[in-house]
């Protein structure tokens, strides 16, 4: 599942006229880099939440078959967060575990490894995380090495020695048993609303430790400096090939629009 469903705020003014996953980066839809390390990594059937500007999104992906890929899209007449956004898509969702991306996000993880990790733990939830001194800036998930959460923002609070400071990148694999006992309904966050509480009554979540590149692209900032860093070739991704072949189908489709 890719949540592309946001507002964009951060990004105005580039937003009032185009969602966020569509932003062109390096003449690329920042979503087709997601795309591309799916395609990269066996993944053809995936669900896409859509609300602000859905209609442009739909229309550049179409059902997916251009890219190689099978769409179904998840329509929010309100906007409803992640946690609501991916109760809403439980439907579309096959009865096994599945992974959730951010769409503005670009990252180069082995999703085979993890989802096999992920298996391999049996955890309810699993979230690939990233050791960092930048940590509590970005939002602290305290973990033990041996790769499972102990503390998400703080809560609850662990005072044990050996823990490492993570942050989120915006990459899960949830099991069907936990999104089926997830209850909460309309607009609410799967992080706050959904991993805390679950963790609290002593669920397991799994952090897989992830070293390789990731960025969030949700400030303009950020996203002319990863344009540079990938024109320089400071970036390098293992999904290039794909990335390549997903511009030559984007632009027949665009031809015939």
């Amino acid at each position: 599942m890719l949540l592309a469903a946001g507002l964009g705020t951060r990004l105005k003014p580039i937003t009032d006229k185009i969602p966020k996953p569509l932003i062109p980066v390096n003449g690329i839809p920042l979503i087709f880099y997601n795309l591309a390390l799916l395609k990269k990594h066996g993944v053809q059937d995936v669900v896409i939440n859509l609300h602000y500007m859905g209609d442009k999104i739909k229309k550049i992906l179409g059902d997916g078959s251009s890219f190689g890929f099978k769409f179904r899209y998840s329509v929010e007449p309100k906007i409803l967060g992640t946690g609501g956004g991916i109760k809403r898509a439980e439907s579309f969702l096959d009865d096994g575990s599945f992974v959730v991306m951010n769409s503005d996000i670009i990252v180069d993880i082995n999703l085979k490894a993890f989802f096999k990790w992920h298996r391999s733990k049996r955890n309810g939830v699993s979230l690939a995380v990233v050791e960092s001194d930048k940590a509590f800036e970005l939002g602290v998930l305290q973990v033990e090495k041996e790769g499972r959460v102990l503390s998400i923002l703080g809560q609850p609070m662990v005072c044990e020695s050996g823990v490492a400071n993570t942050f989120f990148t915006g990459v899960h694999v949830l099991s069907p048993s936990f999104i089926k006992n997830y209850k909460r309904r309309g607009k609410t966050c799967i992080v706050r609303d959904g991993y805390i509480p679950y963790l609290e009554a002593g669920g397991e979540i799994g952090a897989y430790m992830y070293q390789g590149y990731w960025n969030d692209l949700g400030t303009v900032e950020r996203l002319k400096k990863t344009e540079q860093d990938l024109k320089n070739k400071k970036i390098v991704l293992s999904y290039f090939k794909e990335l390549t072949w997903i511009k030559n189908q984007l632009d027949d489709v665009s031809k015939s629009l």
